[in-house]
């Protein structure tokens, strides 16, 4: 990250790889939200696992995922460290 007049910026290739993976998210959201109206486990294993796989492609050090179906969070997931360094 960067500091600019005391704001954190993202650095622009970090940013175009969490706008990739955001955007990827929200087109595998809306593909499971065509499906029947539960998700199961296996669903949310392979889910994350494709996440994870992306976070550590594009060296995001760590994000937040959640689904949400009908207003209500039903699955949510924190991928990486809050401290790389120390792996925190």
């Amino acid at each position: 990250m960067c500091r600019s007049s005391g704001h954190l910026q993202l650095r622009r290739p970090r940013y175009l790889a969490a706008l990739a993976v955001a955007s990827w998210l929200l087109w595998g959201s809306s593909q499971l939200a065509a499906q029947p109206s539960t998700i199961s486990l296996a669903d949310t294993t392979v889910f994350a696992q494709e996440v994870e796989a992306l976070r550590q492609r594009y060296h995001i050090p760590s994000l937040s995922v959640g689904l949400v179906q009908q207003s209500k969070l039903v699955w949510y997931k924190g991928l990486g460290y809050a401290d790389v360094e120390h792996q925190l």
